[in-house]
């Protein structure tokens, strides 16, 4: 009987998760940027269905763009200068803890931040349940826009 539910509850995450990746346009670098502004890019690459948590919500500047779906990227044309990029944990009507990184972003330049939501721990004890992470980090633009170069843009 244990070996059903737990065969169960993996089906029932599996489920859940298929299907969630980013659908919109493919990646393309912000043209035209004047000498006042810049752009931050958050993006969540795309891992296998096993171990991907579900997506986090973020925001660039204080400004929520939403949840970022797996193989996706959110953008926004911001002032030079330092802005914060937070993501959290989307969990059904329970508090979560948000992460954040500070990027500066120069004159026409362009910051990439990393996003990913993971499982990290899985429990049958009790049931099922799963801990999950966030995991940010500011990348270089190198390392950015290579990452970020097959993904689509979040919708």
């Amino acid at each position: 009987m244990r070996t059903a539910n737990l065969c169960l509850a993996l089906s029932l995450m599996l489920s859940l998760l298929q299907g969630c990746a980013a659908e919109g346009d493919p990646f393309e670098r912000q043209a035209g940027l004047s000498n006042e502004v810049g752009v931050i890019y958050v993006y969540r690459p795309l891992t296998s269905v096993i171990g991907r948590g579900e997506d986090p919500y973020v925001s660039i500047a204080g400004r929520n763009m939403g949840r970022l779906r797996a193989g996706g990227y959110v953008k926004l044309v911001v002032s030079i200068g330092e802005h914060k990029v937070t993501a959290h944990q989307s969990l059904f009507l329970l508090p979560s803890w948000p992460r954040s990184v500070e990027v500066a972003v120069a004159s026409g330049g362009s910051a990439y931040v990393k996003v990913d939501q993971r499982i990290t721990d899985v429990d049958f004890s009790g049931g099922a349940s799963a801990t999950q992470q966030i995991f940010i980090e500011e990348v270089s633009s190198t390392t950015g826009q290579s990452e970020i170069a097959t993904l689509r843009e979040n919708t």
